[in-house]
């Protein structure tokens, strides 16, 4: 073991590296992620067992990408517009959901199909990212509009991985199956589908 000296040097490194802030928010993004995932499959396709690749790739997508990106952004909009006058706050607002959230959505996505092996995964984001749009802004805009307003900035991360759980089920089916234009109900008839078909 290092001695004592070099092992608080080295928590300080990590911490100037932001890796202690943000080792956190991806492995609860990864957790909420792969819960997401399993209530698709189970619950609303009603699978009798689990695609493991795609819970694997959905869980790993969430830790590493989705947590460290969204704690970013959320400190680069309070950074560039600091404040929570009216103003600022519409302004985070807007920026989150039609800069940001239509640049990310297809990005994760594509990676996310990439990544199952999927054929065509650009035909399926073309296909798919204004349905996913119209949800997302349906059900994330008075959800940022409350966590910007009312959550303290440490805290945003993990109001907007609560609202998440709602998202990413439906993100989850809607990165699987045909596009529909609001979260799919339970009761829903779902179509299995293999790589490179649409249900």
């Amino acid at each position: 073991d290092p001695p004592p000296r070099r092992k608080v040097y080295f928590i300080r490194l990590l911490h100037a590296r932001r890796v202690c802030r943000l080792a956190p928010q991806g492995i609860t993004s990864a957790a909420i992620s792969g819960v997401s995932d399993v209530a698709c499959q189970l619950l609303i396709e009603k699978r009798d067992k689990l695609d493991m690749r795609r819970l694997a790739t959905f869980t790993a997508l969430g830790g590493v990408v989705v947590g460290p990106t969204l704690h970013t952004w959320f400190s680069t909009l309070h950074r560039l517009l600091p404040g929570s006058s009216a103003s600022s706050i519409a302004r985070r607002l807007l920026l989150d959901q039609f800069a940001f959230a239509p640049t990310f959505i297809p990005l994760f996505m594509v990676s996310l199909l990439t990544l199952e092996g999927r054929e065509q995964p650009l035909a399926r984001v073309r296909e798919s990212w204004w349905p996913a749009m119209l949800v997302n802004w349906k059900l994330w805009i008075p959800a940022q509009a409350i966590n910007f307003s009312v959550v303290p900035p440490h805290y945003q991360v993990l109001f907007a991985n609560g609202v998440a759980l709602i998202w990413n089920t439906y993100f989850s089916y809607l990165s699987h199956h045909a596009a529909p234009t609001d979260p799919p109900a339970a009761t829903d008839q779902v179509l299995e589908t293999g790589p490179g078909r649409t249900a």
